[in-house]
């Protein structure tokens, strides 16, 4: 759920809060893409929140994959 600058898509967060909220499907998890670092996570979250996409709001969950690299 988010572009490559780290920040999620308002449209994505559009689309699964439609999908949560007036389409009824009760799934608590939202799979963000592979972001370059653990840094970005929260820009991500706080984009998705500004967009009504709050982390623990009506027990959503977020899982975000980061590369580790190997040096």
């Amino acid at each position: 759920m988010t572009t490559g600058t780290g920040r999620g898509s308002p449209f994505e967060c559009l689309a699964v809060k439609l999908v949560r909220e007036e389409m009824g499907a009760g799934q608590r998890h939202s799979h963000g893409t592979l972001l370059p670092d653990r840094g970005r996570r929260g820009a991500v979250l706080a984009e998705m929140a500004r967009n009504g996409l709050k982390l623990g709001e009506s027990d959503l969950q977020v899982y975000v994959m980061c590369e580790i690299l190997n040096r």
